[in-house]
């Protein structure tokens, strides 16, 4: 790295800095703030050795992004503010600041954890504008360090585009896979639901399941789930503009409880009870995640696509 790039990389940092203690981006300096940090993510990239067409897999090279500054409170004695950065593919490069303060100030954001405080955050009301599907980086807290930040979206699209060198199609082979296939009918919820992303997600945690990783398989599990619950209110016409980015477990029951499915209680305590697996996994998870944890939620997912995506419903059945 030459001595200009760290000089500029030193100004970036000192932004980060003014912009926590000042609560303000010099909005004459964005365009400057942007292409410091563009050049360290091309810098970034250039130690990679990278193919040509292994640059698909790198937002900044083949598009744009906005990055959102939010100033946040903490209860630390030492400083009054914290900065979280998060970067969501735009259709121009763009800075945003969002003074959250005021909706940060108490005690469960002060005590959250680095995940936690991003779902926090996309919680709040007024920043409901950004599409959470586009966020590239969802467990960012750089505090007073953009080139952090930069760096560390290169090395994370990185690590994506080497899990994504093998096709998640051919990560498993079910004639010899050691889960008990037929049991979850796993082919035909492939083969019946007919989407490409939620094949990827459902075969990636089965190689996970094979492999006896459990905490990354049922982590994994409540991503599929939460995408099979939405294709089934999708296949009934049952999105509408309400429905949020970030749709929690309530989200889902109360969509489903309308007609033309018309959810009755029972079945809601069912689906709530494979979300607190999934939240007992992903948000208070002590360091063990045990196999029945992962069939549990197999079973769930197997019996919303039978009851829910393989049926048809129509409102005169209700």
């Amino acid at each position: 790295m030459d001595e200009t790039l760290k000089k500029e990389l030193d100004y970036l940092d000192r932004i980060c800095r003014d912009i926590r203690i000042l609560d303000e981006i010099p909005v004459d300096e964005n365009e400057k703030i942007l292409n410091i940090a563009k050049k360290y993510y091309s810098y970034n990239i250039s130690l990679m050795n990278l193919e040509k067409e292994d640059e698909q897999f790198f937002n900044w090279l083949n598009g744009n992004l906005t990055f959102h500054f939010f100033i946040t409170k903490t209860d630390s004695i030492h400083t009054q503010n914290k900065l979280i950065i998060i970067a969501e593919k735009t259709k121009e490069d763009h800075i945003i600041f969002w003074d959250l303060k005021k909706e940060t100030d108490n005690y469960t954001f002060f005590k959250s954890s680095t995940e936690e405080s991003i779902s926090r955050i996309f919680d709040i009301d007024k920043i409901k504008s950004i599409k959470k599907e586009n966020v590239i980086i969802m467990n960012s807290l750089f505090n007073d360090s953009l080139s952090e930040f930069i760096k560390y979206i290169a090395d994370k699209e990185y690590e994506n585009a080497e899990s994504l060198a093998i096709p998640p199609i051919e990560l498993i082979n079910f004639n010899s896979s050691k889960i008990r296939y037929k049991r979850y009918n796993l082919n035909e919820i492939i083969e019946t639901v007919g989407d490409n992303q939620f094949t990827a997600e459902l075969l990636e945690c089965i190689y996970a399941y094979d492999n006896e990783k459990w905490f990354i398989c049922a982590a994994g599990l409540g991503g599929v789930l939460e995408h099979l619950l939405y294709l089934v209110l999708q296949k009934n016409n049952m999105i509408d503009k309400q429905f949020p980015d970030n749709a929690t477990y309530q989200d889902y029951v109360g969509y489903l409880g309308r007609k033309p499915i018309a959810m009755d209680k029972r079945q809601k305590t069912m689906i709530k009870n494979i979300f607190n697996i999934r939240n007992s996994v992903s948000h208070f998870n002590q360091g063990f995640t045990s196999k029945n944890q992962c069939t549990m939620m197999l079973d769930g997912i197997r019996d919303i696509f039978n009851n829910y995506y393989t049926k048809e419903f129509n409102l005169t059945d209700n």
